[in-house]
């Protein structure tokens, strides 16, 4: 009997868990206690999924991330611990998705597919009764009129005062009915639980049952040449991982391919022959130049370059041109490109180098280091792609893999104090962004504090130039709107209980609440 109602036994005792530790509070140490209940809960319900490699990388990525967010709940902590979860969820599903991205779009599919059944099956069952299918009835006739005419009103009211006086008693009365419902019940814990049953239901029991889905998971890593006797596929299925195409068109697609590739050579060619006697070695920056749009405004449609040339290849290489027997010209050609953009990449990674010697650092600089690294094992991957004869299903794991990993792993990094440490002892303190310190995050308060007077000579340097863009101009202003955040920070943290608990914050508060007497949090410095 207790195995028969085992699932939903276990359902309740995570829906309860989630309640108490998510709700009213803030992420911590409460993400990793979840998510390893929930893969606990996975593997006991599906025992099978205990010999998948996938599920356990999934799995090691979840506990990293909980590692992360525990230690320094950072924004991508937080977002690669929600997405490793996903992906731990449907990599448990009785299904053959090996590619992380796959299992995101399956999970979104099959939420979808979760919150459509309910309501029909909610519709089914009140159909069951004859008072029921007279309320379905009248409320098909209905709902249609309904809503276009509370468009419409909507509408007129905010275009005209005096018509929507008229209705300032319907509104009143609607909003006051609304009111009353939720009088005892809050709206926000409604939805918020409503996400946590959704969440808790697709991991133990739902799969989605979408065809165009199924086909992504579908085909194999490498590709197999199709002929003739080989019964044909078409739509999407085909374009996934069955191309079938001519031998007619196959020339041509070489000839094409061959001729494209020998164009955008020497075009990059010569690109980065320019590039790398400009920018590679002894780089200075000209007098009133601006550095930003050069990083910037560069930076962008490289990446653009690049990304459209892994996207060309894929097309030559999706289908039986790779079993041509005269296309060793395209593939040569394509490994040039690939070196090419690989040249290009460091490009990039210079440029921004420069950005961050000359500036410091800031987040979407990072973000354009780890970009690019991650564009690194788009081209070798695709080299291997081509050199191998691999799908663009193994394409998509292998680099989708790449991505997760790596993003999980820099979750474990404190990037908040990196950057605070690096921009504090930075030769060029005219050029350091002061107001950028003030977005970061609590853990780097003391820090701060311990710094003022670097943070100081950043102030009086920058505002020596002729050419300013901080808002900050004295140090008495850095610290009273450091003030401000810092007392906002040690009034709020105490409201949060051990669910919240994270190393980073922990230890600014202590410190905080330590030093509040010679700090004087509560003052405001003119």
């Amino acid at each position: 009997m207790l195995k028969k109602y085992a699932l939903s036994i276990t359902g309740l005792f995570l829906i309860l868990i989630y309640n108490y530790i998510f709700w009213n509070e803030k992420p911590g140490i409460n993400f990793g206690i979840f998510s390893t209940l929930l893969a606990a809960s996975l593997a006991i319900s599906r025992p099978e999924i205990i010999y998948r490699i996938n599920w356990w990388f999934a799995v090691v990525c979840v506990l990293l991330t909980g590692v992360g967010v525990t230690l320094f709940n950072s924004g991508l902590s937080i977002a690669m611990h929600f997405f490793s979860c996903l992906v731990m969820i449907v990599f448990s599903w009785p299904s053959n998705v090996k590619s992380p991205a796959i299992a995101i779009f399956n999970f979104f599919a099959g939420a979808f597919n979760q919150v459509l059944s309910f309501f029909l099956n909610g519709i089914k069952f009140i159909s069951k009764t004859k008072s029921g299918r007279t309320f379905l009835y009248y409320f098909k006739i209905a709902i249609a009129p309904l809503v276009i005419m509370g468009i419409y009103l909507l509408l007129y009211s905010g275009s005209s005062n005096t018509f929507a006086n008229y209705f300032n008693g319907f509104f009143t009365t609607l909003g006051e009915l609304i009111e009353s419902f939720f009088e005892n019940v809050s709206a926000p814990w409604l939805v918020f639980l409503l996400c946590g049953m959704t969440l808790i239901a697709l991991a133990l029991k739902t799969t989605p049952a979408i065809r165009a889905i199924n086909y992504l998971n579908e085909g194999f890593d490498d590709l197999f040449r199709i002929n003739k006797s080989v019964k044909k596929v078409s739509g999407f299925r085909q374009m996934i991982y069955r191309p079938v195409i001519p031998m007619n068109a196959i020339r041509k697609q070489f000839k094409s391919g061959v001729l494209l590739l020998i164009g955008v050579n020497i075009l990059l060619l010569i690109f980065n022959i320019t590039d790398i006697k400009e920018n590679w070695f002894g780089y200075q920056v000209p007098e009133n130049f601006s550095l930003k749009n050069f990083v910037h405004e560069a930076t962008w449609y490289l990446i653009i370059s690049m990304l459209l040339s892994i996207v060309i290849l894929l097309y030559y290489f999706h289908g039986n041109l790779n079993f041509y027997k005269k296309n060793k010209t395209i593939k040569i050609l394509s490994y040039v490109w690939i070196v090419q953009n690989t040249l290009l990449c460091t490009s990039v990674l210079l440029r921004n180098w420069h950005y961050i010697s000359y500036h410091g650092l800031a987040y979407k600089r990072i973000g354009v280091l780890v970009f690019l690294a991650l564009v690194i094992v788009g081209l070798i991957s695709m080299y291997k792609k081509i050199e191998q004869k691999k799908s663009a299903k193994w394409l998509l794991k292998i680099n989708s893999v790449a991505c997760v990993l790596l993003l999980s792993g820099l979750s474990l990094v404190n990037w908040d104090m990196i950057i605070a440490r690096y921009n504090l002892n930075h030769a060029n303190r005219s050029e350091i962004d002061v107001d950028f310190y003030l977005k970061l995050g609590p853990a780097v308060y003391p820090l701060l504090y311990e710094n003022l007077g670097v943070i100081e000579e950043q102030i009086k340097a920058h505002h020596a130039k002729p050419t300013r863009w901080c808002e900050i101009e004295t140090i008495q202003e850095f610290r009273s709107r450091l003030n401000t955040n810092a007392s906002r920070f040690t009034e709020v943290y105490p409201k949060y209980t051990w669910p919240s608990y994270n190393t980073a914050e922990a230890t600014a508060y202590n410190w905080l609440t330590t030093q509040e007497k010679n700090l004087k949090l509560s003052e405001v410095i003119k």
